[in-house]
C-alpha cells in the first residue's frame, strides 16, 4: 500500500499542472501544429521538470525555500523575461512559417518545456512549499513522493497533449492552425508582462 505522503503528492502534481499557464499552451500547440508525439514529449519535459525539482526540494526542504524566498525577485525577474521572449519566438516563427511558405513551424521540444518548468518561479515555490508538508522522509518514501507527484503532474499534460491533437483533427485549415499558434505566442508573452506587471507592483510600492 502506498503512503500517505505519496497520494498526497500525486494529487499535488495534479493540482499544479491543472491551471492552464504557458506550459499548458506550448503542450496544447505542439499537439495542434505537430501531432500526438511531439505534443507528448513536451509533457513529458514538463512532467520531468516537476520531477526534477521535487527530488531538489524534497531531500533540504527548508533550505531551498529559504533560499528562494531570498533570491525570489531574481528569479521572477528572470522567468517574466524568458516568457516574454519565449512567447515572441514562436509568433515570429509563425509569421515567417507564412512568409516561407511552409507547412508547419518550429516545435517545442522535451528539452525547451524542461528548461521552462523549471524557470518558473511559481511552480518552484509551490513545489518546495509543499515538500514541507512531507511527514515520512525516508529514502524510500521520498523517492515515492517525488514519482507520485511526476505522475500527476504527467497525466494532466498527457491531457493537455490529447487535447491540441483532437484539435488538429478538427481543423483542416493551415491558417487557422497557425493564427492558434499566433494566439498561443501571445498567451505566452502576456504571462510574462502580468508576472513582469506583478514585480513592478510590489517592488515599486
Amino acid at each position: 500500500m502506498l503512503p500517505a505522503s505519496a497520494l498526497k503528492a500525486f494529487f499535488f502534481g495534479i493540482t499544479l499542472s491543472i491551471a492552464v499557464g504557458p506550459i499548458a499552451l506550448i503542450i496544447i500547440r505542439n499537439g495542434i501544429q505537430h501531432g500526438r508525439a511531439v505534443a507528448i514529449k513536451s509533457a513529458l519535459g514538463a512532467a520531468f521538470g516537476d520531477l526534477l525539482f521535487s527530488a531538489f526540494a524534497f531531500a533540504g526542504a527548508s533550505l531551498i525555500v529559504g533560499f528562494l524566498s531570498s533570491h525570489q525577485k531574481f528569479l521572477s525577474t528572470a522567468s517574466a523575461l524568458i516568457l516574454i521572449l519565449f512567447g515572441l519566438y514562436i509568433i515570429y516563427g509563425e509569421f515567417k512559417t507564412k512568409t516561407d511558405g511552409g507547412g508547419s513551424s518550429k516545435n517545442i521540444g522535451f528539452t525547451a518545456t524542461l528548461m521552462l518548468t523549471i524557470s518558473n518561479p511559481l511552480t518552484i515555490l509551490a513545489i518546495s512549499a509543499f515538500a514541507t508538508q512531507i511527514d515520512e522522509r525516508t529514502t524510500v518514501s521520498l523517492v515515492i513522493s517525488c514519482l507520485s507527484l511526476f505522475s500527476g503532474s504527467l497525466l494532466i499534460q498527457c491531457l493537455y497533449a490529447l487535447g491540441g491533437t483532437i484539435l488538429k483533427s478538427l481543423i483542416a485549415n493551415n491558417s487557422h492552425i497557425r493564427i492558434l499558434g499566433i494566439f498561443s505566442g501571445l498567451g505566452i508573452t502576456m504571462f510574462g508582462f502580468a508576472e513582469a506587471v506583478f514585480l513592478w507592483k510590489q517592488y515599486s510600492s
